[in-house]
């Protein structure tokens, strides 16, 4: 008969081993076949709904910029319904009045633009081209040559007029399905909030439902305080070349008030073209926006974005400038747009998992050490015993 070994003995008093923390607590995960053909299908209809998932996201986006004021009237005993229908008569009127004040000056000034840029930039182009810098005789005139090129035969082609009109046609039809998607989200929050909380214990329900909050605040104070820099970049801008007399100062304006809404390239990519204006007027003309272009950078990043902002994102650069170039490799200059708050609302969700992992890291470490000599239940030094006055003091 084979003997078994019989199980080591424990003292009475002795606790048990700590667990190790890196062995897992529960069932471990298996990535089946079946799983991974779900998951591959998944990506695959999403991609090919990708307009749909963008339209989603603009929604939610939109939705917790206007949660705010539609909170607001609500407190003055308007219903929900009306608030969100108030919210969007003053939205979509202030933009139509907007429309109707600048339009016919912007199509005015494009129009111009497309006609006498060329020739302020040829007589640029021969001025650069007669200069004794190597620089500008060269790689400068080349480049003026290729930008009069650019205005005179842009590159959208004539057969493309179709599928530019389908494209504006289409961001006009997704422009009112986001209104439509917003309207019911709002109005179907709580229920949609409630139906996924339900599922969950009291425990997670709490940690979810704050994070929820977190990325829904995030997101509508970012978008809140970069509508606000729109408009202060796009008026300062508009101001300082009206006052230098820069040309088509209206439409540069203009321009630097919409790409302020690209996190840090924005502010270049509308640089360019107003300081080649402005070297078409003169070199000093041209320092000038330089310099105006870097004050107000300067101003916009350390004096109105932390006022404004109140910190609602919180990215650092890099973050920025990858989340920028990932979203427009996905889904072009719509997922540049949508790049920060998704990439804010991944940093909420990430750092809430930081924390409660290093909470549960400390509370590991705050559990008694492995030697017996340390785990009485008198504290530190106490016998092994565990301090019974009635136990013998045997040596073990």
């Amino acid at each position: 008969m084979v003997s078994r070994p019989a199980p080591e003995a424990r003292e009475p008093n002795e606790a048990p081993a700590p667990a190790d923390p890196r062995r897992p607590l529960g069932r471990r995960v298996v990535l089946t076949p079946l799983t991974l053909f779900l998951v591959l299908l998944l990506a695959y209809v999403l991609v090919k709904v990708r307009f749909v998932v963008i339209l989603v996201l603009l929604s939610f986006v939109f939705a917790t910029a206007i949660e705010r004021p539609v909170r607001a009237l609500q407190r003055r005993h308007i219903p929900r319904g009306f608030s969100i229908l108030i919210v969007y008569i003053v939205l979509v009127g202030a933009i139509a009045l907007l429309a109707a004040l600048t339009m016919p000056e912007l199509i005015h000034q494009t129009r111009a633009f497309t006609q006498d840029a060329p020739d302020r930039l040829r007589h640029l182009q021969a001025d650069w081209a007669a200069s004794s810098n190597p620089l500008l005789s060269g790689a400068g005139q080349r480049a003026i040559g290729r930008a009069i090129e650019a205005i005179k035969h842009p590159p959208v082609k004539q057969q493309a007029a179709v599928g530019i009109a389908t494209t504006v046609t289409g961001a006009v039809v997704g422009f009112f399905a986001m209104l439509v998607m917003t309207f019911y989200y709002l109005m179907e929050r709580q229920l949609l909030r409630g139906v996924v909380l339900d599922e969950l214990a009291p425990k997670p329900r709490e940690r979810v439902e704050r994070v929820w909050n977190d990325v829904e605040a995030k997101v509508g104070d970012w978008l809140r305080g970069q509508v606000l820099l729109m408009v202060v970049t796009g008026i300062s801008a508009t101001i300082f070349f009206a006052i230098l007399g820069i040309p088509f100062w209206p439409l540069l304006g203009v321009l630097s008030g919409v790409t302020a809404l690209i996190p840090l390239l924005g502010p270049w990519l509308s640089g360019i073209p107003a300081v080649t204006m402005a070297l078409t007027q003169s070199w000093k003309a041209a320092a000038l926006v330089v310099v105006f272009i870097l004050v107000r950078q300067f101003v916009s990043d350390f004096m109105l974005a932390p006022k404004i902002m109140n910190n609602a994102v919180g990215l650092t650069p890099l973050t920025v400038i990858l989340a920028i170039l990932a979203g427009t490799a996905l889904l072009g200059p719509v997922g540049a747009l949508l790049a920060i708050p998704i990439a804010a609302a991944v940093q909420v969700i990430v750092a809430d998992w930081l924390q409660a992992r290093r909470a549960a890291v400390s509370e590991q470490e705050r559990e008694p050490l492995g030697w017996r000599w340390l785990r009485g239940a008198g504290g530190l030094g106490e016998p092994r015993g565990g301090g019974n006055e009635g136990s013998s003091g045997e040596d073990g």
